[in-house]
């Protein structure tokens, strides 16, 4: 009975029973056996085990384990099958002895984990995968968190401004009231001269060098002038603050001046570029279009800061310049920011809009600005995003005039 179940489990065994001479001759080979390593059906009884071996370090390294005549456990080595393939293979062997002691052959087990090790594989990869997508969701999360913020500081900015510009309002209009009324003051003074006797006059003039009048005028007007300017900016910068940080729903679409958004994000953005680069613009008389005003500020935002940031990347001694224009070409208009930086690399150009890419150093940005650039432009607003290398980056964002057009007149940005 027992030599029945030995003699079942040798047939049938998923691995590779044998019995080998101590020098890896081949007595006995089950037909998982000869499945592994025969051609044309042969059995392989009577060759040598070391045959199959893929590399001979390998055959010099095991010839070594068989003539110690001791147990072999798990021993791992590359085999070629009889379809010229390679198979990992896992070797246990077990020595027989002699009536003398000497051993003078092994049996042996030997497994097939190609399958097993490309599993394992396949887990660590998978795992290393699901890590590295952990780990992004997490920037991905941080950077909606941090969007959000953005959002929220938009509100407050467009709330502050709105609240500043009350009091800068009525601040300037008594500036205004104070100008008029000195300008009144001194043509009294002026007055005065000419009706004063000689002998009074001779006192006047004295009292008007003591005070120094003429250069009070002088310098009043300048200041005047200076600070009616810095109003005139702080109101500038306020419009535009407010402008840039209107909130618009996703659904709704309005009529936009994207001209107007150029000069609005400039002066928003010119922290960024002021020390960096200089900016021609080229704006064509454009008509309004239909879109998400608010989306499309943040394109221009994040094309406008791209390039200064290109700019300072490049370590120029010369100054940058940015150029921005504007054109119409029948149902489109079309946007065109470039920088004179270094340009994109060849080999990022096809990857420049994926999400996360990036070129800066770690911690110095998301790859989520010209990402986010690029949905708003082509799926949202069903235009193009277009870049190329030119004297440095080029970006040229192409939108429909009206929010909807049939598919043929869409078909024309193809």
């Amino acid at each position: 009975m027992r030599k029945m179940a030995y003699a079942n489990l040798f047939q049938n065994l998923p691995d590779m029973f044998f019995r080998c001479k101590e020098n890896g001759i081949l007595e006995e080979v089950n037909p998982t056996g000869n499945r592994f390593f025969a051609h044309d059906r042969k059995s392989i009884v009577g060759m040598n085990l070391l045959d199959f071996f893929a590399e001979k370090q390998n055959q010099s390294h095991f010839s070594k384990k068989l003539l110690s005549g001791n147990p072999l456990s798990d021993y791992e080595v590359y085999l070629r099958k009889r379809n010229e393939e390679n198979m990992l293979a896992q070797i246990s062997l077990i020595p027989l002895k002699s009536a003398n002691g000497t051993t003078c052959g092994y049996e042996g087990i030997l497994k097939d984990i190609t399958t097993k090790i490309e599993n394992e594989a396949q887990i660590w990869k998978t795992s290393i995968e699901l890590a590295e997508l952990n780990i992004r969701l997490k920037e991905a999360q941080a950077t909606l968190v941090e969007q959000e913020k953005m959002a929220s500081i938009g509100l407050l900015a467009a709330g502050i401004a709105h609240e500043i510009n009350n009091p800068v309002g009525y601040v300037k209009s008594n500036f205004l009231s104070l100008r008029k009324y000195l300008e009144s003051l001194l043509g009294l003074i002026h007055s005065i001269e000419h009706v004063l006797s000689a002998d009074c006059l001779d006192e006047f003039h004295k009292i008007e060098r003591n005070i120094e009048l003429n250069f009070i005028e002088e310098d009043v007007e300048m200041i005047f002038s200076e600070t009616a300017e810095g109003f005139d900016r702080i109101m500038g910068i306020i419009n535009s603050l407010k402008s840039f940080s209107r909130i618009e729903s996703e659904q709704t679409a309005g009529k936009f001046d994207l001209n107007e958004a150029i000069e609005s994000t400039l002066i928003v953005a010119r922290h960024e570029y002021k020390y960096i680069a200089k900016v021609e613009k080229v704006l064509s008389e454009i008509p309004l279009i239909e879109c998400n005003g608010g989306e499309i500020n943040q394109v221009l935002l994040n094309l406008i800061v791209n390039a200064a940031q290109a700019i300072k990347s490049g370590k120029s001694t010369k100054t940058g310049c940015i150029t921005i224009s504007t054109w119409q070409e029948n149902h489109f208009v079309f946007c065109r920011i470039s920088d004179n930086g270094p340009g994109i690399p060849a080999d990022h150009v096809n990857r420049i809009f994926d999400p996360f890419f990036t070129t800066k150093p770690v911690g110095q940005g998301t790859g989520l600005g010209l990402s986010i650039a690029y949905d708003v432009v082509v799926n949202k607003h069903h235009g193009r995003l277009i870049t190329q290398n030119a004297n440095g980056a080029q970006f040229t964002m192409i939108l429909p005039i009206h929010e909807h057009r049939d598919r043929e007149t869409q078909g024309n940005l193809q």
